[in-house]
C-alpha cells in the first residue's frame, strides 16, 4: 500500500501544465516575480474561465478584497481569537485594520531545514497563483519573528 493512501481519497490531480515546474533558483530569491498578479491580469484570467454568475461574483468579490488588503504586515492585523491548532501551527481569526476585513491567519514556526522551507515556499507560490471560486482565497504571506504568517479567507459554516 502506498505511503500516501488516504491522503488523496478522490485521486485528484492537477492538469498538465497548470503550474510551472519547480525551479530551485526561484526559491533563493524571494523577490523573483515570474508571473503577473496584477488585477488586470487576474481579470483576463477570470474572463477565460467557464464560471456561472454566482462563481464569477464570488471570485470578483474576493479579488476586489485582495486588492484592498494589499501588502500584509503584522502591524495591520488585530488578533480576534484562536480558531484551532495542530502539528503545522496555530490558526487565528484576525482583523485587517486598514480594510476592515476578517481573515484567518496560520502561523507556522519556520524550521531551519532547507527542504522544509523550500516546500513551504513552493506551496505558497501555488496558493498565490491560484484564484478559484472553489477554494479558500489566499491574501498573502509574510515572515515575522521566526514564523510564516499565511493569511486566507475567513470561512463561516452556515
Amino acid at each position: 500500500m502506498s505511503k500516501y493512501s488516504g491522503k488523496n481519497k478522490l485521486n485528484l490531480k492537477l492538469p498538465p501544465g497548470s503550474i510551472e515546474p519547480y525551479d530551485p533558483s526561484s526559491v533563493s530569491d524571494p523577490n523573483n516575480e515570474s508571473f503577473d498578479t496584477s488585477i488586470e491580469a487576474l481579470q483576463k484570467t477570470l474572463d477565460g474561465l467557464d464560471l456561472d454568475d454566482q462563481q464569477r461574483k464570488r471570485l470578483e468579490n474576493f479579488l476586489s478584497q485582495k486588492q484592498r488588503v494589499g501588502e500584509l504586515s503584522v502591524d495591520d492585523l488585530e488578533n480576534l481569537g484562536e480558531l484551532g491548532a495542530g502539528n503545522g501551527g496555530v490558526v487565528t481569526k484576525v482583523l485587517h485594520k486598514r480594510s476592515n476585513l476578517v481573515l484567518a491567519r496560520k502561523l507556522i514556526h519556520l524550521e531551519v531545514k532547507p527542504a522544509i522551507r523550500n516546500q513551504i515556499i513552493r506551496e505558497l507560490k501555488v496558493l498565490h497563483e491560484c484564484n478559484s471560486p472553489h477554494i479558500v482565497g489566499f491574501y498573502g504571506a509574510f515572515y515575522s519573528d521566526g514564523e510564516i504568517n499565511i493569511c486566507m479567507e475567513y470561512m463561516v459554516i452556515f
